[in-house]
């Protein structure tokens, strides 16, 4: 079996993979510090946002792990399926992630 990526974009996706701790965290030290004047506001930001945030980049990390982009054998039923797992937290996670800014924002 081939791997259906070149190898410059295989490349590319680790490299932009490597950039999800560092936009992870700069992201939630915004949203941490931040003075908020409402107390509403700063619980979904620091509870809600940034717990899921957090969770969503593991995520990503995770699929990357357990069936990264340049392997060529058919993963096992037992990886697809955790695959598919963090594939739907991650998915839950955004979500999760807009709700609470939209709750931020109001």
């Amino acid at each position: 079996m081939r791997c259906a990526f070149t190898r410059k974009y295989l490349a590319q996706m680790r490299e932009k993979l490597q950039t999800i701790g560092p936009k992870t965290d700069e992201l939630l030290l915004k949203y941490v510090a931040h003075p908020f004047a409402d107390a509403h506001a700063k619980e979904y930001a620091h509870h809600g946002f940034a717990r899921r945030i957090q969770t969503l980049a593991r995520c990503i990390e995770n699929v990357f792990r357990i069936v990264p982009p340049g392997a060529v054998q058919v993963p096992t039923k037992h990886r697809l399926t955790d695959v598919q797992i963090n594939i739907q937290a991650a998915l839950g996670n955004a979500y999760g992630c807009v709700d609470n800014l939209a709750w931020v924002g109001v």
